[in-house]
């Protein structure tokens, strides 16, 4: 977001101000005020000049100072609009950036190599450009398919650093750049899956991490980890020097509570988009952000383009919940519309009856209702309340298993690897059991939760 200056540098002095010129600021004072809700009286107020001079400038009725006052809201707009500017690129604190932050500051102690990874538009640019903000002496190098070679990669650290490259071979490069990298604190590779096709870059990276001792931080959208592990064959292996050398792992999908927060989702449209979301609206693009499978900021962001449009449009102070599904008709997939619709949060009975209505039909196969009616036998439940559970939680009917927690209560057992921590919530809203306990976690391994509960069976 930019703005032009109509006066001021471009100008000797307030006699050359043409009558043009004042009609071209008023156009740019209407389209701030429609865009970003502000008042005639606010800007009067912020540029220092009279408000009933303002108003009548405002008004094409220009007084005798009008050239005072276009010169002043000229500049009062630069400002503002640098500001918004500077606002917009700094990345909201969601829980994903916290926790990067935190990864961080242990890698930094420990050094060695770590590794972000997430789906596409997950926010894992977004959590980097926190961490350069934070680190003062950080480069980050964006990793390109077209130069997945060692010396076109070497070229881009080398830019970054401010090393002329030019009529060097690709051994003068690599020395350069590994006496002068031990200035920085951290070297930052985004998208470091592009480098997989030629693994002689990641062999250079981990050669310069042994040689100076910087930290590396790399995203990657695919499990790079899973990948060097599948290709270790032998200790010697090379990949396996690779694979020894990361030693911190965030998996965005694995982050309680999902990436985002309602209240990040309206702190990031009050700052890239100049857009007040109500609590509504704002609950249900945190549903879009951490949908599994398909959910991203970057879709959030789209939706929030489109809700901008009609914001300008109909001039609407307030997002409701009716503009974000109207958004989300226009910038989603039907299919990703639908989903993101369904994992609303339940916390009300009629939300459960609701969504009880919504998958009465067709959501569980019906080949499945034999394992759903053996299950509600071994559980103890009846088959249509465990069929109303799997529906909620998308969970199948075969992962619940009955166990005795060491209370001596009864209590459900459910053991998977893909379905998030909020599903596990729903259940436990519509099951009644008052505590959610998770007993073991990681991304290669089996999930277990134990939900225990005082019911018996309905």
């Amino acid at each position: 977001m930019s703005y032009t200056r109509i006066i001021g540098t471009s100008f000797g002095s307030l006699r050359e101000i043409e009558e043009s010129d004042a009609e071209i600021l008023i156009q740019s004072v209407e389209a701030f005020i429609r865009s970003h809700g502000k008042t005639h009286l606010e800007l009067a107020e912020l540029a220092k000049v009279d408000p009933a001079a303002f108003t009548l400038f405002l008004q094409r009725k220009l007084p005798g100072d009008w050239r005072s006052i276009a010169s002043k809201t000229d500049d009062l707009l630069a400002r503002l609009y640098e500001r918004i500017r500077r606002e917009s690129m700094m990345p909201v604190r969601t829980p994903m950036v916290i926790e990067t932050l935190g990864m961080v500051r242990v890698l930094m102690e420990d050094g060695g190599i770590a590794l972000i990874q997430g789906d596409s538009g997950t926010g894992k640019t977004e959590a980097i450009r926190a961490v350069a903000l934070k680190q003062d002496r950080a480069i980050i190098v964006q990793a390109s398919t077209a130069r997945a070679r060692p010396k076109p990669m070497m070229e881009d650290i080398g830019h970054r650093m401010g090393i002329s490259y030019h009529s060097r071979d690709t051994s003068d490069t690599y020395r350069t750049i590994r006496e002068r990298l031990p200035i920085y604190e951290l070297l930052i590779i985004d998208e470091v899956h592009k480098y997989i096709g030629s693994p002689d870059c990641l062999h250079v990276l981990a050669d310069l991490l042994k040689e100076t001792n910087v930290p590396q931080l790399w995203t990657a959208t695919g499990d790079l980890r899973r990948y060097l592990d599948r290709r270790v064959g032998h200790w010697r292996d090379p990949f396996a020097q690779i694979r020894s050398r990361i030693s911190h792992t965030m998996d965005l999908s694995d982050i309680k509570g999902g990436v985002i927060r309602p209240e990040d989702v309206r702190e990031l449209a009050r700052r890239k988009f100049a857009l007040k979301l109500d609590a509504a609206a704002a609950r249900e693009l945190c549903d879009l952000a951490c949908l599994d499978n398909e959910g991203s900021l970057r879709l959030v962001e789209n939706t929030l383009k489109h809700a901008k449009r009609f914001a300008t449009s109909g001039k609407i102070e307030t997002i409701d919940l009716r503009i974000v599904r109207l958004s989300m008709d226009r910038s989603l997939t039907k299919r990703t519309r639908e989903r993101a619709r369904r994992s609303t949060t339940i916390d009300a009975p009629a939300a459960v009856y609701q969504f009880k209505r919504r998958f009465r039909r067709g959501y569980v196969p019906r080949h499945s209702w034999q394992s759903i009616r053996s299950a509600a036998a071994r559980l103890g439940r009846s088959p249509g309340h465990l069929r109303r559970l799997c529906e909620l939680s998308r969970i199948p009917a075969g992962m619940f298993r009955r166990c005795r927690l060491a209370s001596g209560q009864t209590g459900w057992e459910i053991r998977t690897d893909f379905t998030p921590a909020r599903h596990y919530r729903r259940v436990a809203n519509v099951s009644g059991c008052t505590q959610i306990q998770i007993t073991a976690h990681s991304p290669w391994r089996v999930v277990i939760d134990v939900f225990r509960s005082d019911t018996k069976g309905d």
